[in-house]
């Protein structure tokens, strides 16, 4: 049988066990009293204050480009809370007040909005994606070699560019998805893809 008490002696419990059970009921020989140790602590801690973000746009930006313009920094707070403790083991935390003793700083982003070129480069994975273009296309996105066998940019073959999920013809793609599934081919087969260019990565 648990008895659930707070703040009472051995004794007392017992008293109120045997007042609960009452002198005609059944006797409670063998029964197990479980006594749980029920603590209670008022705790201070400082916490921190989570910063928000405003976002502005910039027009002058490629889109999925950014630029912080000011840092953001949590503030502090103190926060005490009524802990109960049960043999030892935290039950319940409550809340008891909240005081913010530093105020977090917002951090300032801006966001580019402007529509990227169709035929620009973009950087991936921290290679020279533009210098391999060159080298295989000249840059051309919609480049096609003279035996009609390879395409695009990075002058995938049909075959190739199916491997790494495109559809289509390559030079058909944007440069940015050319560049994406160039980075995928990379990432399974290393530079030896490009056996002449692959030394400009």
């Amino acid at each position: 049988m648990s008895l659930p008490v707070a703040g009472v002696t051995l004794e007392e419990a017992a008293q109120r066990l045997s007042a609960i059970a009452g002198p005609d009921s059944v006797h409670l020989d063998g029964a197990r009293i479980t006594v749980a140790r029920v603590t209670e602590k008022t705790v201070t801690l400082t916490e921190p204050v989570a910063f928000a973000t405003d976002k502005r746009t910039d027009a002058s930006m490629t889109q999925g480009q950014t630029r912080t313009v000011t840092a953001g920094k949590p503030g502090a707070q103190v926060v005490t809370y009524k802990q109960t403790w049960v043999d030892g083991k935290l039950t319940t935390k409550v809340l008891q007040s909240r005081k913010v003793t530093q105020q977090p700083v917002t951090r300032v982003l801006v966001v580019g909005t402007k529509a990227p070129d169709a035929g620009a480069i973009p950087s991936s994975g921290g290679l020279n994606w533009a210098a391999l273009a060159k080298c295989e296309s000249g840059g051309n996105p919609r480049s096609v070699d003279s035996s009609g066998t390879y395409y695009g940019l990075y002058q995938f073959s049909i075959s190739t560019w199916q491997a790494v999920g495109g559809s289509g013809k390559p030079s058909d793609a944007s440069a940015a998805e050319q560049t994406q599934r160039a980075q995928i081919l990379y990432n399974r087969s290393g530079r030896g893809q490009w056996p002449v260019c692959g030394r400009y990565l």
